[in-house]
């Protein structure tokens, strides 16, 4: 019992952690996006996360592919592909350099297979943080074009949510959680609490009548 307590515990902290996190990056966000070419995001990012960045070309040739595993199998629906994006006007190299990283789901993915094709001339989505780049990722990443380069990267959400909707929904569902597993407690600790009861001294009877 005591397992699943502090497991629903920690869910309820991870459901808080992450909904400030999307909180914070759709803070940023506007429902109208913000057109904005590779030339002009090497001077300069836009305030609205929401983008559309056109003149991009796709590096698939270093594209990274990335999925969560549970007891060495694959987890389905967990597949993420990065995919660099470079300058289009600038002559295509093994040393060129991306400035935007394209985080598409493998959902998203299936779909581009399926014949919705993603036009890497004006990508839509949202620019988050480098949180959303795994570990495993950003190591092959960095063995292909350095640490600086890859901390510099701007990472985009292909076609990520805009609202805040979802957010309000994880924090008020991590919120009760916590609260829930908290209140329990604070409760079971009164309920085994002894009751003390306190004898005081009798007070001696006065005499009562004439003196």
């Amino acid at each position: 019992m005591l397992r699943f307590v502090i497991l629903f515990f920690f869910a309820g902290l991870y459901l808080i952690g992450s909904a400030c996190y999307d909180l914070y990056v759709q803070a940023g966000t506007s429902r109208q996006p913000t057109t904005v070419s590779m030339a002009e995001l090497r001077t300069s990012v836009p305030g609205n996360r929401h983008l559309i960045v056109t003149g991009g070309r796709a590096d698939t040739a270093n594209a990274v592919a990335f999925y969560k595993t549970k007891w060495g199998t694959k987890v389905s629906g967990s597949e993420i592909l990065f995919i660099p994006i470079t300058d289009a006007s600038t002559t295509a190299s093994r040393g060129s350099i991306p400035s935007v990283l394209l985080r598409i789901t493998g959902d998203q993915t299936a779909e581009a297979k399926a014949g919705n094709k993603v036009s890497f001339e004006a990508i839509e989505g949202v620019r988050t943080t480098s949180l959303d780049l795994e570990d495993k990722a950003r190591r092959r990443l960095v063995e292909t074009y350095g640490q600086a380069a890859v901390d510099r990267m701007m990472i985009l959400n292909y076609h990520g949510g805009v609202g805040i909707g979802a957010a309000l929904g994880k924090l008020i569902g991590g919120i009760a959680l916590t609260g829930a597993v908290v209140g329990g407690f604070i409760f079971l600790r009164k309920s085994k609490q002894p009751i003390r009861a306190t004898v005081g001294s009798i007070p001696p009877r006065l005499p009562t009548g004439p003196a």
